[in-house]
């Protein structure tokens, strides 16, 4: 996944990582249809255009990944101070039931978001180097952008014209 180091592309100041951002082009769309369904796909074939690499330090990594926390730990925080709010009976009536309800609801939700946020721990660093790159990437003409593992699957799933 790595090579050698490079210089991190956020903070300039420490040796990152170096992962590898695959470009491309999407060539050809079509719809096939599902066996046993009405419904179609879009299957989509791509041109691969080259790859560049970047160096992310460790802590500008973590930096940004506790940022992408904190919607998820609030919904979650919320409610939970919602549902405590509701069935503790503070709130009159029905009220008190709905907001127990909702607050339920909201704290299921929050902790399934914090739950995607540790699944994707292992490639959140390659997934943020591809944005890192995106913007200038597609200034230049390029339209499909993988990390070295997505790039792996969709080479495996379909050949990819290079």
């Amino acid at each position: 996944m790595t090579n050698e180091p490079l210089v991190c592309d956020i903070c300039e100041l420490r040796e990152g990582e170096s992962f590898p951002v695959i470009y491309g082009k999407a060539l050809v769309q079509r719809n096939t249809p599902t066996r046993g369904s009405t419904a179609t796909r879009v299957e989509t074939t791509y041109g691969v255009g080259g790859s560049t690499r970047v160096g992310l330090c460790r802590g500008c990594v973590r930096r940004h990944r506790l940022q992408t926390l904190q919607p998820g730990a609030a919904l979650a925080v919320a409610g939970l101070i919602a549902m405590v709010v509701g069935f503790m009976g503070f709130l009159p009536g029905q009220m008190s039931i709905s907001a127990g309800v909702a607050g339920f609801f909201a704290t299921v939700f929050g902790i399934a978001a914090l739950a995607i946020w540790v699944s994707q721990q292992e490639t959140f660093a390659a997934r943020y180097a591809v944005k890192r790159r995106e913007a200038a990437l597609k200034e230049e003409g390029w339209n499909a952008f993988w990390t070295e593992k997505e790039y792996a699957r969709l080479e495996h799933k379909q050949g990819l014209q290079g």
